[in-house]
């Protein structure tokens, strides 16, 4: 499943915490999985890139992300180092996903976040394209 938004300012809870999120208003006619915490793809789309172009970004397959599943392995050079080809050069990266309440701050309204695994950086107003690979499991 794969939904696209704008990122809108929050609450700052998930800075606060350690684990910045960002906050995303899904498009209008976007269908959503059930409530629960995912692992999936995000796809941070350039400004003047279309819809269509920034979801073609999406790794293929259905492999779950892994923090170090963008790492090098092996010889060829310092682990934590990019490979050329893989999809974090290409704006793509490994994150958990929350859709519904967040009930441990009180806020029962129903929202859609992603925690970008390794990044710290603005992305008020920029689209996002997310990408849900794998249920985790439901809102505690």
């Amino acid at each position: 499943m794969k939904i696209c938004g704008v990122v809108v300012r929050g609450d700052g809870w998930g800075r606060k915490i350690g684990f910045p999120t960002a906050n995303i208003i899904a498009d209008e006619n976007a269908m959503l999985p059930e409530l629960g915490i995912y692992a999936g793809w995000v796809v941070i789309c350039n400004d003047s890139e279309s819809r269509g172009s920034c979801l073609a970004r999406l790794p293929p397959g259905d492999g779950v992300p892994r923090s170090d599943s963008w790492r090098m392995r092996g010889a060829g050079g310092p682990r934590g180092t990019p490979q050329a080809s893989h999809p974090r050069s290409l704006g793509v990266f490994p994150t958990a996903i929350h859709i519904g309440p967040r009930p441990t701050m009180g806020d029962m309204t129903h929202s859609l976040e992603v925690h970008i695994l390794d990044f710290d950086d603005d992305l008020y107003g920029k689209m996002l394209c997310v990408e849900i690979v794998k249920f985790l499991r439901g809102v505690e």
